[in-house]
């Protein structure tokens, strides 16, 4: 059956989601279709096999809007190998429904695989909890990520996960009683690679590890003083094979412990991400003990700590031939800890820096006096940008930038600055800024460079003037592959709620996430929300905090390198 919706927007974001994803599959595909004109606008004729190979490209949201093309399309996309992709959030609304469709339909459990399955709290004495266990039970040789708030119910489905490869237990309650009662014996996750803990955790949660058998790639702790019999150990035992650290909170007595933590970091040898979380780490001591004793084999590609210019030299020298990702804090104002990035110019993919300083020339110095096109990303946080002139020429001087936020920085936005971004970045996925700060008309920047520039962005959080202007000036512009929205209000005042509706229906069409403001008195109402709801299909829910947006990988040039999965995060 022949489906034609030539004037559907959904269609077309769809087919540009297949050819730029697929171009050189397709080319291969089109070489063993003669009849077909390699530059015809036409998708070809694939076998269901071959289709469903394409759609297995594709997330989740997109998944689910093709299935609206055609009859045949829907079951394709239904099919059981592309179960796979879909992430099961289980909660007291669902869990129900979920029960009573496997207790009804057993013939269909082999199909039910998941990526990923998040479970919310619950009760473990709530008469919905066993319903929990059998719906956990019953999809547990398919379950290969797994996330959960009670250690209760990992007890329970403990000999279930034979397949398990990550363990997020990030978000566990603090209820000190779940981890006395628990009778978790983690030697029987065999395939485990991957373990995240809370931050405020519990001594007996790391007693419970000790059972972890298998070698471990990635994992979170935390160090705290009464615990570091039980975690320092662990981590010793988990240190030649790992690649992936976090270390989400120090409070520990350095000159008890200085001798032990050298001991232990020097037993790493594959490290490849080192995280130190910047919210919980307030002493550089604890970072230098750490980098210092890390061997040089260690092929860091990303490090975030709290830092100095001796640290930074530090880093350079060990390790400037492999890293790609820096996520730097530094609180004083040395304008060396800025010009020490300078060795590093030309191999940095990813840079996140936070520095509480007036930055002149340094700024400039340290990371783009000359075009720099290794930068992708760049995050600056803090920093008090006083020469606009400098700020102008950075920007010029990073041209491949995908990412950039400045939604922290202290710089004046005013119309120069954000023409400067959209003439000279026009290869951003991702673009983050404060609002803007110029007291002229919107009129001003009918004549500038505008945002339809950056038509391949992803992600925008910005005030509403640069998406006035394409409406002002009936342009007509959409983009195409935005999916993440903030809009933010600024001087000129252009926020109504008839504004707000007319920017985002006419512009976003694949918008799936969208917020307003923190400010309470100018956030999107429930109205407003449903009314742009009945316009894009696409849109699902709303992110609270800018600081929450999560980029995709797949926005990211060379992310298909493991060495580079953690890079977006950090930005």
């Amino acid at each position: 059956m022949d489906i034609h919706i030539e004037s559907c927007a959904l269609e077309q974001v769809f087919k540009k989601k297949i050819t730029d994803t697929l171009r050189g599959f397709l080319e291969i595909i089109m070489d063993a279709l003669t009849d077909v004109p390699l530059d015809s606008k036409l998708l070809p004729v694939l076998s269901h096999k071959m289709l469903i190979r394409i759609f297995s490209y594709l997330s989740y949201g997109d998944l689910q809007q093709i299935k609206f093309v055609c009859k045949d399309w829907y079951h394709l996309a239904s099919a059981p190998e592309l179960q796979g992709k879909f992430k099961l959030v289980i909660t007291e609304r669902n869990l129900s429904d979920i029960y009573d469709f496997m207790e009804r339909r057993k013939d269909l459990l082999e199909y039910l695989t998941y990526e990923s399955v998040e479970v919310n709290e619950y009760r473990t004495n709530s008469p919905n909890f066993q319903s929990l266990v059998k719906v956990l039970r019953n999809l547990g040789t398919h379950i290969f990520k797994l996330k959960l708030r009670k250690l209760s119910t990992l007890s329970s489905i403990n000999d279930h996960l034979p397949n398990l490869k990550e363990l997020d237990l990030s978000q566990l309650l603090p209820d000190s009683e779940q981890y006395s009662k628990s009778q978790v014996n983690f030697g029987k996750f065999g395939s485990l690679e991957s373990l995240l803990v809370p931050v405020f955790s519990n001594p007996t949660l790391y007693q419970l590890l000790s059972s972890v058998k298998v070698p471990l790639k990635k994992l979170s702790v935390t160090l705290f003083s009464d615990w570091m019999h039980t975690v320092l150990p662990f981590l010793k035992t988990c240190a030649s094979l790992l690649r992936w650290l976090e270390i989400n909170r120090i409070n520990a007595d350095l000159g008890v412990h200085k001798l032990e933590l050298q001991e232990v970091f020097k037993k790493f040898v594959q490290l490849e991400v080192l995280i130190i979380d910047l919210k919980y780490i307030l002493t550089i001591d604890f970072s230098k003990i750490i980098l210092t004793s890390l061997p040089q084999e260690n092929s860091l590609t990303t490090i975030e700590t709290i830092c100095d210019a001796d640290l930074i030299n530090l880093i350079v020298r060990k390790w400037s031939s492999s890293l790609e990702c820096l996520r730097l804090r530094n609180n004083g104002v040395q304008g060396d800890f800025i010009k020490q990035l300078s060795s590093l110019n030309g191999k940095l993919r990813h840079l996140h820096l936070y520095c509480s300083a007036f930055i002149h020339e340094e700024l400039l110095d340290g990371l783009a006096l000359k075009t720099n096109v290794m930068l992708t990303g760049l995050n600056l946080g803090g920093i008090n940008i006083l020469n606009e002139e400098i700020f102008h020429q950075l920007l010029q001087n990073l041209p491949n930038l995908t990412v950039l936020n400045l939604i922290h920085c202290k710089v004046d936005l005013d119309d120069e600055s954000m023409e400067c971004i959209f003439s000279h970045l026009v290869h951003l996925r991702h673009l983050l800024l404060k609002p803007c700060t110029s007291d002229e008309y919107i009129e001003s920047l009918y004549e500038k460079a505008n945002i339809t520039n950056l038509k391949w962005l992803h992600t925008l959080v910005s005030c509403y003037c640069p998406i006035a202007v394409l409406s002002d000036l009936n342009l007509n512009f959409k983009f195409r592959e935005l999916n993440k929205l903030g809009l933010q209000t600024c001087s000129r005042g252009r926020d109504g709620p008839d504004y707000r509706l007319k920017y985002i229906n006419e512009c976003f069409p694949a918008l799936e996430e969208l917020t307003s403001e923190d400010d309470t008195d100018n956030m999107l109402t429930l109205d407003e929300f449903q009314e742009i709801h009945k316009n894009l299909p696409r849109l699902r829910e709303g992110f609270q905090n800018y600081s929450n947006i999560r980029i995709s990988n797949k926005a990211i040039p060379n992310s298909d390198n493991h060495k580079s999965k953690r890079n977006n995060e950090i930005l």
